[in-house]
C-alpha cells in the first residue's frame, strides 16, 4: 500500500473509557489518646496507716455517743419534769437511769454510725465506744449544768426543762452531723414535725398553761394554783374557771377562792357558784367553802354566832384561806354583837 492509500484509509474511532469513580473523602480517623497511667504497686497488702483510721476509731464513736449522751439526756429530764410536775409517778432513780441509758445505746447504735455492721467484734467495738464518748459527754454536760443551776436557784420543773432541752440539742446536732437534713421536702416535714413533738414533750411538765390551753384541766389547777400564790387573783380566777368548765373539782375550788379573797377580784356570788360546782365534783373542801360563804352572809344580817364560826373559819384555815386580820374582825364583830366567847378570844379583845 502506498501512501495515498494509507492516507484514504478511515482512521478508527477510539470508544469512550468508562468515567473514573471520584473517591469521597473517608471519615476522620480518631486519634488514640494517651491512657493513664497505671499505678504500679509491689503488694496488694493494705497499709500500716489506713486513712480511715481516725474516723473509724474517733469521729464516728464520738458522734454516736453524742447522740446517745443526747437521748439520755433527753430522757431522763423528761421523767424527772413529769414525776416533779405530779403528772407521772416518782419512779425510783436506779430505773430512770437504767432507761435512759438503754435509749442512749439504741440511739447511738441505730442513727449514730452510716457504715453497716459486718462482725460482732465491730458491734462490740461501737457499743464501748458510744459508751465512753457518751459517759464523757453526759459528764461534762451535766457539770456545767449543775454549776449553772446552783448559780441561778433553779429547781425542779424549769431545770428538768433545760436538762430535756440540752439533751435534745446536743442528739439534733448529732443526727445533723452524721445524716444531714437533706433537701427533699417530704424529709424536712419529718424533721420538722420530729423537733415540734420533742418540743412540746419536754416542755409538757414545766407549763401547766400549756396543758390548759391543750384542753386538760390538771394544767388548768396548776397554773391557777401558781397565779393565785403570786396574788394574781384575776388571772387565777380565769384558769381556774376553764379547768372547772373541763369538770376538774379542784380547779372550781380554786376559782373560787380567787373570787373569795380580799382583792380587788373580789365576788362571793361568782365564788359561791363555783364551789358549789366543785362541790358536785366531788371536792369536799368546796363543800366547806360553801358553808363558809352562807356565814358570811348570815354575819351580814347581824348572826352573832355565825360570826363567830367565821372568825374561827379563817383563824384556822378550815373551809376558807388562813388570814388573822379577817378572823380578828369577825371576832370583834361578834363580839359586838353580843357573842361573849368571840370577847374572850385573843382576836375578840
Amino acid at each position: 500500500m502506498d501512501v495515498a492509500e494509507e492516507a484514504s484509509a478511515p482512521v478508527p474511532v477510539m470508544e469512550t473509557s468508562a468515567p473514573v469513580p471520584v473517591m469521597e473523602a473517608s471519615a476522620p480517623v480518631p486519634v488514640m489518646e494517651a491512657s493513664a497511667p497505671v499505678p504500679i504497686t509491689v503488694e496488694d497488702e493494705p497499709l500500716p496507716f489506713q486513712p480511715t483510721l481516725f474516723r473509724h476509731v474517733i469521729a464516728e464513736p464520738f458522734w454516736a455517743g453524742l447522740l446517745g449522751s443526747g437521748a439520755s439526756l433527753w430522757l431522763g429530764g423528761t421523767i424527772g419534769g413529769l414525776a416533779s410536775a405530779q403528772l407521772l409517778e416518782r419512779p425510783r432513780p436506779e430505773t430512770t437511769v437504767l432507761l435512759s441509758l438503754l435509749m442512749g445505746v439504741g440511739a447511738a447504735l441505730a442513727r449514730g454510725f452510716r457504715a453497716p455492721l459486718r462482725s460482732y467484734s465491730g458491734l462490740v467495738g461501737r457499743v464501748f465506744g458510744a459508751l465512753f464518748f457518751g459517759a464523757g459527754c453526759a459528764g461534762i454536760t451535766m457539770l456545767i449544768l449543775a454549776v449553772i443551776f446552783d448559780a441561778v436557784h433553779v429547781r425542779n420543773e424549769p431545770a428538768f426543762l433545760a436538762v430535756a432541752l440540752v439533751g435534745a440539742l446536743l442528739a439534733g446536732l448529732a443526727l445533723w452531723r452524721v445524716h444531714g437534713i437533706g433537701a427533699e421536702r417530704p424529709r424536712r416535714i419529718k424533721i420538722a414535725v420530729g423537733v415540734a413533738a420533742v418540743l412540746v414533750v419536754s416542755s409538757w411538765p414545766a407549763s401547766p398553761s400549756l396543758r390548759c390551753r391543750l384542753g386538760f384541766g390538771e394544767g388548768c389547777r396548776a397554773a391557777a394554783d401558781a397565779e393565785g400564790s403570786n396574788g394574781d387573783y384575776r388571772a387565777a380566777g380565769a384558769l381556774g374557771a376553764r379547768g372547772c368548765d373541763r369538770e376538774d373539782g379542784l380547779s372550781c375550788r380554786l376559782a373560787g377562792q380567787a373570787y373569795q379573797s380580799d382583792g380587788p377580784a373580789r365576788n362571793l356570788g361568782r365564788a359561791e357558784g363555783f364551789f358549789r360546782e366543785g362541790c358536785a365534783l366531788g371536792d369536799a373542801e368546796s363543800c366547806e367553802r360553801v358553808h363558809t360563804i352562807e356565814l358570811e352572809r348570815r354575819c351580814d344580817r347581824y348572826g352573832a354566832f355565825a360570826c363567830v364560826e367565821l372568825a374561827q373559819a379563817y383563824a384556822r384555815g378550815n373551809g376558807a384561806p388562813r388570814d388573822a386580820a379577817l378572823a380578828q374582825r369577825y371576832y370583834r364583830k361578834a363580839c359586838l354583837l353580843g357573842a361573849d366567847a368571840a370577847c374572850q378570844e385573843n382576836g375578840g379583845r
